[in-house]
């Protein structure tokens, strides 16, 4: 059976994924990219309920996804005008997943710091 992350993973172009797995200490990224690496993400259950930290390069690891990967918590924000277009941004050449791609207008992690966990004045 499989878990939700791996269900999620499914949805994307697997023949086209480009994640962490690729990393190695030998390559030549961005240092604005590699000091992300050891970012602690917010672990998840299916009902988004807050478990532990995760390791960002862990979490997007495909042979960790694959294999057991859990999800975690991110966000997506998407910016329509008043004619009903969506603002796109195309990832920049540094970034190590997906690279250039095309995407919604942003995207990030909250991280596992407790001002990122406060959910006291939590909407929806």
């Amino acid at each position: 059976m499989m878990n939700l992350a791996q269900k999620l993973f499914k949805i994307q172009t697997i023949s086209n994924l480009r994640a962490f797995s690729t990393v190695s200490s030998s390559q030549n990224y961005h240092p604005s990219q590699v000091k992300t690496f050891n970012d602690q993400l917010i672990e998840v259950d299916e009902n988004d309920t807050a478990k532990g930290p995760l390791n960002k390069k862990l979490g997007h690891m495909n042979s960790y996804i694959l294999k057991d990967g859990k999800p975690h918590r991110a966000f997506s924000v998407f910016v329509f005008n008043q004619n009903g277009e969506l603002l796109l941004q195309q990832r920049s050449n540094i970034k190590i997943t997906f690279p250039l791609y095309w995407t919604n207008t942003c995207c990030s992690h909250p991280l596992y710091i407790p001002q990122h966990l406060e959910e006291s004045e939590a909407k929806g």
